[in-house]
């Protein structure tokens, strides 16, 4: 699964309200901000090739070049899982719920 620790796609989606290494609890508003970032990162993954590249992570406790995780991913794979996630927030925010990001 492509996490959120990397961004995918331009540089101006913006899930700093995300702790990446905690859990954290979202609800009300963190649904919809979320939500508006993913239909902006469909809009980005359109001008996409059908496959690229994406870091994923790193090798070993140092961040550096030498140490990048590099996965290649198919286009349409990665719409399929932005689209279940707004599926599964929009009806937590129908049913009134929050939804849990678990962190490292």
């Amino acid at each position: 699964m492509i996490g959120l620790r990397t961004p995918i796609l331009r540089g101006n989606l913006n899930f700093s309200f995300l702790n990446l290494y905690e859990d954290t609890e979202l609800a009300g508003y963190q649904i919809h901000r979320l939500k508006t970032e993913l239909h902006e990162a469909l809009i980005d993954l359109s001008a996409r090739s059908n496959s690229f590249p994406v870091l994923v992570g790193w090798n070993g406790e140092v961040r550096s070049v030498d140490t990048e995780d590099w996965r290649t991913v198919e286009r349409t794979e990665v719409e399929g899982k932005v689209h279940e996630l707004i599926r599964a927030l929009t009806e937590a925010e129908e049913l009134g719920r929050s939804v849990y990001a678990v962190g490292d």
